[in-house]
């Protein structure tokens, strides 16, 4: 008896399964079938569910023969997602404009966390004291997660520690002071463990915007203070998206 040839996606149900459900027994029907790969949207989804095996916090879509990609992921996932979605038979492009990379997002606070940090000098001293060796260590601690997180993301940051004096005394004692404070709290952070961060200190004389509110150094902007900068970077895979 000559029987027709099915082509079934591999993805697709079972016919004889479907048979079954329906009441028929599996010898009432012979299937031949043949595989091949089907461009439906429901095939196209359940494949790109099987090879991009998103995490909870990410929705997948097919906008024709796009991927799209809703949510938060983390850097790996996300640095592998792309390549893995032009994989997929009949998928063209990728959508991931409202992909937020959970590392880089993390990344992007410490950074602007450290850098809403100060160390605040007394007038004409060069070493921090009291309440400030306390904040050094808040320091250390964002500095430590921040490296971590950069590894992660395979990222080489710079951070600039950046000192600065009062517009009281003369321009090149104020430099010099400047210098010597970045190069103390560069001193004090060398024991760290850090392995993609790098650090360097600089001296930068008086600030224009701070404001010298006399002996005790408080105000908007202490001019006698250390302060942190640090170089943006763009994570490889961010080059990548479309």
């Amino acid at each position: 008896t000559h029987h027709p040839i099915n082509l079934r996606d591999p993805l697709a149900a079972d016919p004889t399964e479907l048979l079954k459900e329906s009441g028929y027994s599996a010898q009432e029907a012979v299937f031949r079938l043949e595989p091949f790969i089907a461009l439906t949207p429901e095939m196209l989804y359940k494949r790109a569910l099987k090879i991009l095996q998103p995490p909870e916090t990410v929705s997948v879509s097919i906008d024709g023969s796009q991927v799209v990609l809703v949510g938060q992921g983390t850097h790996d996932w996300i640095s592998q997602a792309s390549q893995k979605s032009l994989a997929i038979p009949g998928i063209t492009s990728v959508n991931m404009e409202r992909l937020t990379d959970t590392g880089l997002k993390q990344f992007e606070t410490l950074l602007q966390v450290l850098e809403s940090q100060s160390l605040n000098f007394l007038p004409g001293q060069v070493n921090i004291q009291g309440e400030e060796l306390s904040k050094l260590k808040d320091v250390k601690g964002i500095l430590e997660q921040m490296d971590g997180t950069a590894r992660d993301l395979g990222l080489q940051p710079s951070v600039r520690i950046v000192g600065y004096s009062s517009p009281d005394g003369s321009d090149k004692m104020n430099t010099r002071l400047s210098e010597i404070r970045a190069q103390q709290i560069l001193g004090l952070l060398q024991s760290l463990p850090l392995r993609a961060v790098s650090l360097v200190a600089v001296g930068r004389g008086v600030d224009p915007s701070a404001q010298n509110t006399g002996a005790t150094g408080q105000g908007i902007a202490n001019p006698r203070r250390v302060s942190f900068e640090v170089e943006r970077v763009t994570a490889p895979s961010e080059g990548r998206r479309e």
